[in-house]
């Protein structure tokens, strides 16, 4: 009795699904910032690979008997979880754009710390709504939402049917352009309560000085601008947690729609 062909394709499968496991952990910020070990984010690729290798076995192709094939079947593995992990981290690096925007107007432009996960420095009330996104990811349960577009890309594009032609090359970027834009705009939907309560203030304080010219408003600005800015944000924190939920949920669609361009006809 031969089982070399068995263990042979089921070693094959689980190469392919912890390759691609592998470059999403290794661009998302759930699992990919420079606080999280190699060795950890190798061990959860690893456990996970054999997790969903027995349900992702019909979705592989063969063994190729070619080395270059192989080869580039697994580069095409690396590539596609790069991508799903650039993608995720399009999201919070927009949320953590919206909290740098909304710093600027309250007065908070200068005043920044160093991220621990990017290990770049960023503002106060980026970090915050970072943290938040964070937080709301795992809350919703984002990390299983990941794992299922991860499990349903094997599906809708196999290793085999991963194509970038120029036929589909327009899609593609059609595709992209859209990820970014809803990425965008739903970065400016969080930071426009705050942005829209310190302009009022600007506005009034505006008037106020033209009012009353003895009166410095610059001193007396920035501390209203500050508390102002902190009101809003902690009245509108639903809507944000909300805004932040919608986002998290369309991380999977974005990453389904983005790969149909790849798929070859």
């Amino acid at each position: 009795m031969n089982l070399f062909p068995v263990a042979t394709q089921d070693f094959w499968t689980f190469l392919l699904v912890f390759t691609r496991l592998s470059g999403m952990m290794a661009l998302a910020p759930i699992y990919g910032g420079r606080g999280v070990p190699a060795q950890a984010r190798v061990g959860l690729a690893f456990v996970l690979s054999l997790v969903l290798m027995p349900l992702l076995r019909s979705y592989m192709p063969p063994v190729p008997r070619d080395t270059a094939v192989l080869v580039a079947y697994i580069f095409k593995e690396a590539a596609v979880g790069l991508l799903i992990g650039y993608i995720v981290q399009i999201f919070f690096v927009m949320v953590q754009m919206a909290g740098q925007f909304a710093d600027i107007q309250m007065g908070f432009g200068l005043a920044n710390v160093l991220d621990p996960m990017t290990q770049v420095q960023t503002s106060v009330l980026g970090q915050l709504q970072y943290m938040l996104m964070l937080l709301t990811f795992f809350a919703i349960r984002g990390d299983h939402i990941l794992l299922k577009a991860v499990c349903e890309s094997f599906r809708r594009l196999p290793t085999d049917r991963l194509t970038a032609s120029p036929q589909n090359m327009d899609a593609l970027y059609a595709v992209a352009l859209q990820v970014l834009a809803n990425a965008f705009l739903i970065g400016l939907k969080i930071a426009a309560p705050v942005v829209a309560a310190v302009l009022l203030v600007d506005t009034a304080l505006a008037i106020l000085s033209r009012t009353v010219p003895q009166m410095n408003v610059f001193l007396v600005g920035f501390p209203v601008k500050i508390g102002m800015g902190f009101v809003t944000l902690t009245l509108t924190m639903a809507f944000i947690i909300y805004l932040m939920s919608g986002m998290i949920g369309q991380i999977q669609s974005d990453i389904l729609a983005l790969f149909r361009a790849f798929r070859s006809p």
